[in-house]
């Protein structure tokens, strides 16, 4: 069951990924930060060799962001298809300055327990 989490969970962050590269640009959120560091449990998750150009995991990992996959679990519905947000309060994912300061172990603690004080859900949606 873990190995599934872990892999839904990569599909995300690989679908973030590819949303922030379909445009550089972007704006109105200021100079980019580091983001906190991801906990010690999450320390050692990293994406599998050849996942981030992967055109099948690039493209099942759009499917999840989409909601294509699971209605319930659609991330474009905040942070827009091409990664602009189309809600107040999102992540512009076009930042790649931004998005670059991301680890993937960051990214995986993201999409595993969301962000605290917003509408970014935990994992536990993907199992539904």
């Amino acid at each position: 069951m873990n190995e599934y989490r872990d892999l839904k969970s990569l599909l995300v962050v690989g679908a973030a990924v590819l949303g922030m590269s379909l445009s550089a640009c972007g704006g109105g959120e200021g100079p980019p930060k580091p983001p906190p560091p991801a906990p010690p449990e999450y320390a050692d998750k990293h994406m599998p060799d050849g996942y981030w150009n992967n055109p099948a995991i690039l493209e099942e990992g759009k499917a999840i962001f989409t909601g294509v996959q699971n209605i319930d679990v659609n991330c474009a519905s905040c942070h827009g298809k091409n990664g602009k947000p189309v809600k107040a309060g999102a992540r512009d994912f076009r930042r790649t300055e931004q998005m670059e300061l991301y680890s993937d172990s960051v990214w995986f603690w993201r999409v595993n327990e969301g962000v605290k004080g917003t509408k970014t859900m935990e994992e536990q949606a993907f199992r539904r």
